[in-house]
């Protein structure tokens, strides 16, 4: 099959010359369905899907979306992860719309703040589902008469048939500057923040950290993130570009047998995931159960690790290079910084016993240090983390104040516009261009590979009922205490932040006051409370 009057739109012809304006991440998904419409694309636990078949889905999902006449609007998609929840993210793209992915195993509560944030013009949402939402819609103050979102049920919108004039007409008008889809991170007012991400970013990261780790259409990758999860878009949007396949493995942890015959299946050769998921591939090794010979690239990302760690993993993946990388939710569609291990090992290192390096930075990003007096900090000198690079996403959706905040002018550059991106992640670099994370300038914190903001915590547990809320986190034992004052009882405060926060920003205890401690500046002793939260512990 080829896609005749797409790419026709795509080739245009210049004083005599003729070539691809690849300017969207659905030009590489129509020419990857051009070179090997028959290969399998993408594998869950129940179904496989092949690059036309998803091709065909995903235009008929995008034709109902152009009937409902909506275009560069939000779309919400709260669905199981998995094949049908790709389906719709390329119907929506394809539609000239972007979509944001929500969990909806997610506390009704956390949804509706999302929903409010979004504010989509439609959402697509399964059969089972759909009594879920429809609550959540009627309960939100923020919709009303014509502001409603329609939704659409997942099941019944791949009936229609492919308009391909509006598809046509629709591709011609969009950008790479359009947006591909919004990524939730927490807020430090209790309210989610948004990640708006570009064509242009997601590209730019696709095309450049597949070029890095080597990923082609030869790659197989067994995928262990969570769909949902911000670096998940780095593996989707590679595989699609580079025409390989990718396995979603993250529910087949459990069962190491299922995991060995999925991977034997499809010949896996390449694993992506975070260091809590390869501590379970481990297990497999050691059990005898799975067999890891065939790997030839595992890339870890999503959580702190330790030199020993990587040595260990190195003996787990024998064959294979390992990579791992570091970015945030802000840098939009992949990472700034990777670090080779093998390279790392043979360079013979001093034995490090502290976490691993971030890295270098990628080629195609510049990173920096400032020291707080605005200077360019040197070799081993500590300040804040800052990185350029030329498809900086649009900062966060609906606020521009913290956008204005988070893209700033470069602070080394007097001459010219030079926007970077500032990411208040502390740093520094040694004399061999490696960076070291040294934690966060504010109350950011990462656990379990999550980045949580303790602001988001305290806000909530005020408006849940306690007067003032402060949470602390102990970093060596990955553990969150919040200290609240309050007529609000500990057992209730505890069950109202239950539906209110994610799972991953739960505090392992709640703990009331009837005041807080003071520094010598008047303000809450935050070190007083962390031994006092560790005391709890020991």
């Amino acid at each position: 099959m080829h896609l005749t009057g797409i790419v026709s739109v795509i080739r245009i012809r210049r004083m005599g010359v003729g070539f691809t304006y690849m300017k969207l991440i659905t030009d590489y998904f129509y020419d990857t369905v051009n070179k090997a419409s028959s290969k399998v694309a993408f594998v869950d636990q129940a179904t496989e899907i092949t690059y036309k078949e998803l091709y065909n889905s995903s235009r008929q999902i995008a034709s109902t979306i152009v009937h409902v006449r909506k275009y560069r609007q939000a779309v919400a998609i709260l669905m199981k992860d998995g094949v049908s929840l790709l389906e719709a993210e390329l119907g929506v793209v394809i539609s000239g719309n972007f979509y944001s992915a929500i969990n909806p195993s997610q506390p009704p509560k956390r949804i509706r703040e999302m929903l409010e944030v979004l504010e989509p013009a439609i959402i697509i949402t399964e059969a089972a589902f759909q009594g879920k939402v429809e609550e959540i819609i009627t309960k939100s103050s923020e919709w009303t008469g014509k502001n409603t979102p329609e939704i659409l049920i997942f099941e019944d919108i791949k009936k229609l048939p492919v308009e391909e004039d509006l598809l046509l007409s629709v591709r011609s008008k969009m950008t790479e500057n359009d947006l591909l889809y919004v990524t939730f991170t927490s807020g430090s007012t209790g309210i989610p923040k948004a990640v708006a991400v570009t064509h242009r970013n997601a590209l730019f990261f696709a095309r450049l950290d597949s070029w890095l780790l080597g990923i082609s259409e030869e790659s197989v990758i067994a995928n262990f993130f969570s769909v949902f999860f911000v670096a998940v878009s780095f593996v989707v949007y590679s595989t699609i570009i580079c025409g390989a396949t990718c396995v979603f493995s993250e529910k087949l942890l459990i069962d190491q047998k299922k995991l060995q015959k999925a991977m034997a299946d499809y010949n896996v050769n390449t694993i992506s995931c975070t260091p809590g998921a390869i501590s379970l591939l481990q297990k497999g090794k050691t059990t005898g159960e799975c067999d890891y010979r065939n790997i030839k690239k595992v890339y870890v990302a999503g959580g702190s690790a330790t030199i020993k760690d990587a040595k260990t993993w190195q003996d787990t993946f024998p064959d294979a290079k390992l990579y791992t990388g570091f970015g945030m939710s802000e840098l939009g569609g992949g990472y700034s910084h990777l670090f080779d291990a093998g390279k790392w090992f043979s360079e013979n290192h001093p034995d490090i016993t502290g976490n691993i390096p971030m890295g270098k930075a990628v080629d195609g990003i510049e990173s920096f240090i400032v020291r707080n007096d605005g200077n360019m900090a040197e070799t081993n000198e500590t300040g804040e983390l800052y990185i350029r690079f030329s498809a900086q996403t649009n900062g966060y959706y609906r606020d521009f104040d913290r956008s204005t905040c988070l893209l700033v002018q470069n602070p080394l550059e007097n001459r010219f516009k030079d926007i970077v991106l500032r990411t208040g992640d502390l740093a520094c670099r040694d004399e061999q261009g490696y960076f070291f994370h040294k934690g966060r300038i504010d109350f950011m914190i990462k656990r379990h590979g999550i980045r949580i903001e303790l602001g988001d915590i305290d806000s909530s547990a005020v408006r849940c009922g306690a007067h003032e809320s402060r949470s602390v986190f102990l970093k060596d034992l990955e553990k969150i205490v919040t200290f609240y004052s309050g007529d609000v009882t500990e057992k209730d405060l505890y069950k109202e932040l239950h539906e209110a926060l994610p799972a991953q920003s739960m505090p392992d205890r709640i703990v009331k006051v009837e005041a807080f401690p003071i520094n010598q500046n008047g303000k809450t002793d935050f070190e007083v409370l962390r031994k006092e939260a560790k005391e709890l512990f020991d």
